[in-house]
């Protein structure tokens, strides 16, 4: 796994300085949070970030977060985002002198928070910069060629497929769901080649045994859109295809996953059964 990228959080607020540190954790990211702007520039000058995200009013300082991010312009040179519940026209004004890259208003939604971090690095890169956005890990994977072919009845036989040097490629935009059992995870992967718009035949999705604990193997995929449902289940959410009663989703192979991950429900606004 390539390096995590650093995060500045410049947030007064306590219990949103915490939420936030911690989705942004989820996503991969490295997060480092201070609460007044003093702190921001000691930290700026000793670490380096690669993204910050700045809160413009910090107590009754009305302009903290313009003055980092005037700061990080002139000197710093990292793509910053503006944080803020702040509705006066004036400040918001003053705040857009310094050109921020994004801008996240307050409350935020996390379904948009990486998208939001995403247009920061490309509006960034169109100003003649080159930090490109992050990518900390790679599109796919290779496993031992460990294939679980169905038989009859949701039975499968376990095949090990010793050619191409025992490895198989899957790309990870085409692993529907991870589940594990003991030392062993099982892996549905969908060819999207063979059809991308359409239902994808039985033939062209693959289950793949791996001698391997869930938790190592959620550390080699890509975080951004596959979750952990449960502590025996890691789901695609390109893959989720509709949600029955309030704690339970259907893939698009038609399997039932159990969602325990609260973080998962608040993200799918699904009300956990008592």
């Amino acid at each position: 796994m390539n390096k995590k990228y650093k995060i500045l959080l410049l947030e007064d607020d306590p219990y949103v300085s915490s939420n936030l540190e911690e989705e942004l954790e989820e996503l991969n990211f490295e997060v480092l949070s201070v609460f007044n702007k003093q702190d921001a520039f000691i930290k700026l000058n000793a670490i380096k970030f690669d993204l910050a995200i700045l809160d413009i009013r910090i107590g009754n300082d009305y302009e903290a977060g313009i003055e980092v991010a005037s700061y990080i312009k002139d000197h710093i040179q990292i793509p910053f985002i503006y944080l803020t519940s702040n509705n006066d026209g004036r400040i918001k004004e003053a705040a857009f002198v310094a050109e921020p890259n994004s801008y996240l208003p307050k409350p935020y939604d996390i379904r948009v928070l990486l998208p939001i971090i995403e247009l920061a690095f490309f509006n960034y890169s169109k100003q003649g910069n080159f930090r490109a956005f992050p990518k900390p890990l790679t599109d796919s994977i290779f496993i031992k060629k460990n294939k679980l072919i169905p038989i009859e009845n949701e039975k499968f036989k376990l095949v090990e497929d010793k050619g191409n040097f025992g490895k198989s490629k899957i790309m990870q935009g085409d692993i529907v769901w991870i589940r594990s059992s003991k030392n062993r995870v099982f892996l549905k992967t969908i060819n999207q080649s063979i059809n991308r718009f359409g239902h994808v035949p039985v033939e062209e999705q693959d289950c793949y045994c791996l001698s391997t604990t869930l938790k190592k193997f959620e550390s080699f995929v890509n975080p951004w859109f596959i979750k952990r449902a449960s502590n025996a289940a890691l789901i695609n959410l390109n893959y989720v295809e509709n949600i029955i009663d309030q704690a339970q989703i259907i893939m698009s192979d038609k399997s039932i996953i159990r969602v325990t991950n609260k973080k998962l429900l608040d993200y799918f606004n699904i009300t956990k059964a008592k």
